[in-house]
């Protein structure tokens, strides 16, 4: 039968995710890890440049910078990466001269406030890049847990229901037949499954998408 096979396919796919999620999690600690030690030696390198401390005494660079560090994740959770990614630079002056920079001419007016907001856009998305990294590696954790919770015959029964269909199927005909579907539970989880597709427009319901449906076509 085709919800046989359906289980059986889902339990591989479902342990093949969790090993991409294990090998994504630790992979993307030891980058992060890399990444912010970037960060916190260029904050080091800035904190001695401005305190005089460069090749003095490099103890207080040394405490602000690693004391900066959870400032970046803050910052990473209050801004955007597209709001970050939106820049706006002003050339020309008051007067219309070129600004002169030791070597070059350029229209870039470096003192307008678009154009200093523009760069400090810039330098926090890469120090940013981070505690985006790390994050989205913890992320896998949940990722993890919410595979290993999988309702696997009650997502196999209704994606066999969708594959038999090949077309959408509202949310009330599934539940219908489907005896005892935990039907919230099941959605949600099922949101996991790539090109699973919810349909909003009347009626509600799911259908598959062309590449989970080949994948499917070939597996079960």
């Amino acid at each position: 039968m085709i919800y046989d096979r359906m289980i059986k396919w889902l339990a591989g796919w479902r342990r093949e995710s969790v090993l991409y999620s294990m090998l994504g999690f630790a992979g993307g600690l030891v980058f992060g890890a890399i990444l912010l030690m970037l960060d916190w030696g260029f904050l080091v390198a800035v904190v001695a440049y401005f305190t005089g401390r460069y090749n003095v005494d490099l103890c207080w660079p040394l405490y602000i910078a690693t004391g900066a560090l959870p400032l970046l994740f803050i910052g990473n959770a209050l801004f955007s990466q597209d709001d970050l990614s939106q820049y706006e630079i002003t050339t020309g002056t008051a007067s219309n001269k070129l600004v002169v920079i030791p070597g070059h001419g350029s229209t870039i007016n470096p003192l307008a406030p678009s154009t200093a907001a523009s760069v400090s856009k810039v330098l926090c998305d890469i120090l940013f890049a981070a505690p985006r990294v790390v994050v989205w590696s913890l992320k896998r954790i949940g990722r993890i847990y919410k595979l290993l919770r999988l309702d696997i015959d009650g997502c196999a029964a209704v994606l066999t229901i969708l594959y038999e269909a090949g077309q959408r199927v509202s949310y009330a005909e599934i539940e219908d037949r489907v005896d005892g579907l935990d039907a919230q539970t099941v959605y949600r989880q099922l949101h996991l499954v790539d090109d699973v597709l919810f349909l909003e427009s009347d009626p509600p319901g799911l259908t598959l998408g062309s590449r989970l449906r080949a994948k499917l076509a070939g597996g079960v």
